[in-house]
C-alpha cells in the first residue's frame, strides 16, 4: 500500500486491458482469472499502485483463501485492498473491491453474516458509479447468502429478494437474475411448494433448461450453485 502511484501510461493501459479480461473470466471456467490477476499484481509491484491494483489485490486475497489454501494471508491482502482503494479514492473500484472482500475473504476470519456491512457499502458505491455488473452480484449475495449462512428465516430472505427485485432487474444481468430465481425456488422447495424437493423445478426456476444453458455458456458460478 505504501508503493508509489503508477504513472507509466503503458502500465496503466495494461491494467485496463487486464480488467476487461478479468471481467469476462471471473465467472468462466479454468484458471484464466487467476492468471490475469497474477499479471495485474506483477505490473503493480513493478510500476506502482493504480486503482485497478486494489481490485487485483482483493481478487488475489480471495484466491489465497480458497484455491491456494492460505486464508490468513488472504485476509491480510483483503484488508490491504480495502485500505488501498480508500487511500487512492478510487470511486470506480470501490464496489468491486468491497464485493470481492465480502464474498471471498471476510468470512474466513469472521462470522459470515458480518459480510453484509461490506456488501451494503459495495452496493451504494456501485449505484453511485453505475457499476451494474457488480451491483447485481452484490444484490445476489446480500439477499440470498443467508440461505447458506442460516442467519435469517426463509420468509425474511424472500422479502429481501422482493425488496431488491427492481434494482436487480434494472442491472440487466441475466445470469444473476437466473441465480436469484434459483434461490426463490430453493425457498419454495423448503417451504413445501414443490412436489419434488430434490429438483429445482417449479414456478420460479426450471433446472433442466437453465442448467443446460449455463453449461453451454460455461457459466461456472451458476453451475456451482446447482451442485
Amino acid at each position: 500500500i505504501e508503493m508509489r502511484a503508477m504513472e507509466d501510461p503503458e502500465g496503466l493501459a495494461a491494467l485496463r486491458i487486464c480488467m476487461q479480461i478479468a471481467a469476462a473470466a471471473r465467472t468462466g471456467p479454468g484458471h484464466l482469472f487467476g492468471v490475469v490477476i497474477a499479471r495485474m499484481i506483477a505490473i503493480s509491484m513493478k510500476l506502482g499502485n493504480a486503482p485497478a491494483s486494489a481490485y487485483a489485490f482483493a481478487a488475489y486475497a480471495g484466491l489465497l483463501c480458497s484455491g491456494l489454501g492460505d486464508p490468513a494471508l488472504g485476509y491480510q491482502y483483503g484488508r490491504m485492498a480495502l485500505d488501498l482503494v480508500e487511500k487512492l479514492e478510487a470511486r470506480d473500484m470501490r464496489c468491486r473491491v468491497y464485493y470481492l472482500y465480502a464474498s471471498s475473504v471476510h468470512h474466513w476470519q469472521n462470522p459470515a453474516q458480518e459480510s453484509s456491512q461490506y456488501l451494503l457499502h459495495a452496493y451504494q458505491a456501485g449505484l453511485e458509479t453505475g457499476d451494474l455488473e457488480y451491483v447485481a452480484s452484490v444484490i445476489f449475495l446480500l439477499t440470498c447468502a443467508p440461505l447458506w449462512t442460516g442467519n435469517k428465516p426463509l420468509d425474511e430472505i424472500s422479502s429481501d429478494i422482493d425488496r431488491f427485485g427492481n434494482a436487480l432487474y434494472r442491472t440487466g444481468q441475466k445470469h444473476v437474475l437466473e441465480l436469484t430465481a434459483l434461490c426463490r425456488q430453493y425457498i419454495s422447495n423448503l417451504q413445501g411448494g414443490s412436489r419434488n424437493r430434490a429438483r429445482l423445478t417449479g414456478e420460479r426456476f426450471y433446472e433442466d433448461d437453465v442448467s443446460a444453458e449455463w453449461r453451454n455458456a460455461d457459466y461456472s458460478e451458476g453451475l456451482y450453485y446447482l451442485q
